[in-house]
């Protein structure tokens, strides 16, 4: 059916901004978020009932056909971007959108599992520090360029220029040395010092890879006006008011061949091209959905979940986000140089509470400042909401504050006494 056929790619849309949500937030004494997306069927669906038991205004359409391919789709999200360079990214939307218009050597499966991307393999000596990298052939940047060994050697050399002064550029150029080309779909990375987890890095959104032509254009085009191997390219983006991308219907992600075998999507999956706007206030961006004046809204407030659950034009998606919060304390300067004060505000802070009133009910204590979702993930036991325990340490920590200020004004009073002497 025609509205079975949209909502697939809609729901693969958000999903692509929902799972970068990565490194944004974390908590180890805390609550974890619940990652949420909705979709609206009405307008994309040129249909007035959203209903999947609703046939009498749903079109069937021949297999093989795309309607998503000739849609138009609106994108409601809270804020603006920030940038479009993946090395200067650190909040969630931006790397989202990135990583529709640009690939990775590498990336994760749905179980946080490493998988070949622009890479097919590589191999690493005993010590961790030469990686020789193979890279996928039959693949093309946006604007023509071949990605190749020469096109990775200019993403390798960008991430290593400290003088770039880019959020993520110590993500990887401490450890870089150099980069050799073996051949035209071989590299060997040369790093400084041993570090077996450097694939996982040039699996993380940072490590996109962008066109050397862009790079080339400098840091300014790189945050303006990405260029990419991905399933979506760069159209405009106005700071405030929009941004938007349309369809690489030439990504090599369709193609099986290039894939090894398998294409990483269908060749009708997609939307011909996607407008995100910045709204900041969630009850607009709830009414637009409502309304079918736009077709994708990342994220959803947790005060309206339910709301939107209810309306039979709107699909709500919904999974474990690896978005953790967290209070956090510098155990190097008082008073969170004290245990016993770490402890108190750790047993004051009732954290079942602020899930049910402050994310209605949309999340879970976390155990760790990595999410359960997270490759590596290992839990703790957090500490129980015990306000009796927090005023015990309280009562110790003040205790013992109060004998150090005594001690503190007695030798205060001694230097001065002998000072006067």
């Amino acid at each position: 059916m025609k509205k079975r056929h949209v909502m697939r790619a809609l729901v693969a849309a958000a999903t692509a901004l929902a799972l970068t949500a990565c490194g944004s937030t974390g908590s180890s004494d805390t609550s974890k978020s619940t990652s949420t997306a909705a979709t609206s069927t009405a307008s994309a669906a040129s249909t007035s009932s959203g209903s999947e038991a609703d046939t009498e205004n749903t079109i069937t359409i021949p297999a093989g056909e795309s309607v998503s391919q000739d849609s138009d789709v609106t994108a409601m999200v809270a804020v603006d971007f920030t940038t479009m360079d993946p090395m200067d990214t650190s909040d969630t939307l931006s790397g989202g959108v990135q990583r529709m218009m640009m690939d990775g050597l590498f990336g994760f499966d749905e179980n946080m599992q490493i998988i070949p991307m622009l890479a097919t393999s590589y191999e690493a000596n005993d010590e961790a520090t030469e990686y020789t990298l193979h890279l996928r052939e039959g693949v093309s940047f946006t604007d023509g360029t071949p990605w190749n060994a020469d096109a990775l050697i200019a993403n390798v050399n960008k991430w290593a220029d400290k003088s770039l002064g880019l959020k993520r550029t110590t993500f990887l150029c401490n450890v870089l040395d150099h980069a050799e080309k073996i051949d035209d779909y071989t590299v060997k990375i040369y790093l400084s010092q041993s570090f077996g987890a450097f694939i996982s890095n040039l699996a993380h959104p940072a490590t996109l890879i962008m066109s050397p032509k862009q790079i080339e254009a400098g840091e300014d085009a790189c945050a303006q006006a990405p260029v990419g191997t991905g399933q979506y390219k760069f159209v405009e983006w106005v700071a405030g008011d929009h941004m938007k991308v349309e369809l690489n219907k030439d990504w090599w992600g369709y193609d099986a061949d290039v894939c090894g075998g398998t294409a990483l999507a269908d060749a009708d999956a997609g939307f011909k091209s996607i407008t995100f706007k910045p709204v900041a206030e969630s009850a607009t961006r709830v009414s637009a959905i409502q309304a079918g004046d736009a077709q994708i809204m990342w994220s959803v407030p947790t005060e309206s979940v339910d709301t939107l659950k209810g309306d039979s034009n709107v699909s709500v998606g919904m999974g474990d986000s690896i978005a953790v919060w967290y209070f956090f304390m510098n155990t190097q300067k008082a008073p969170f140089n004290d245990v016993k004060v770490r402890e108190a505000m750790a047993y004051a802070i009732n954290k079942e509470a602020y899930i049910q009133v402050v994310m209605n009910g949309y999340g879970s204590v976390a155990t760790s400042m990595v999410g359960e979702e997270a490759q590596h993930y290992k839990g703790n036991d957090p500490y129980s909401y015990d306000p009796e325990k927090a005023k015990e340490d309280y009562t110790a920590v003040s205790a013992e504050l109060s004998r150090a200020q005594t001690a503190l004004d007695l030798l205060n009073s001694t230097e001065t006494m002998e000072i006067e002497l």
